[in-house]
């Protein structure tokens, strides 16, 4: 793990230290502070990226098709990997739309 040294306000730290409290009552547990704080950074990090992407479809796609440009051995692999983890339901939802384009 790599170690960073950040500066916060007085007010944030109050609230990450009382925000602690909340983690380890719903965990069951009493949380470690660096793991703590990389919970918090992580979701925070997610959070911002769906209101980058997700609120804009024609930027989500336009997103994956690069992607795809860039690497498509990992966006197909990651790709169906997802289609796997759907289940056999969503499968088939995906199989019967691939089939309308599909000629044989």
């Amino acid at each position: 793990m790599t170690e960073i040294e950040i500066e916060v306000s007085a007010d944030l730290n109050k609230k990450l230290e009382a925000f602690k409290k909340i983690v380890d009552t719903v965990l069951e547990e009493k949380t470690e502070q660096n793991g703590y704080l990389n919970m918090i950074i992580s979701k925070g990090l997610e959070a911002l990226l769906k209101m980058v992407i997700s609120q804009d479809t024609e930027v989500l796609w336009s997103t994956i098709e690069k992607m795809l440009d860039e690497n498509p051995k990992f966006v197909c692999d990651f790709v169906a990997d997802m289609i796997k983890q759907g289940g056999e339901i969503k499968r088939e939802e995906i199989k019967e739309k691939i089939q309308l384009f599909y000629i044989q």
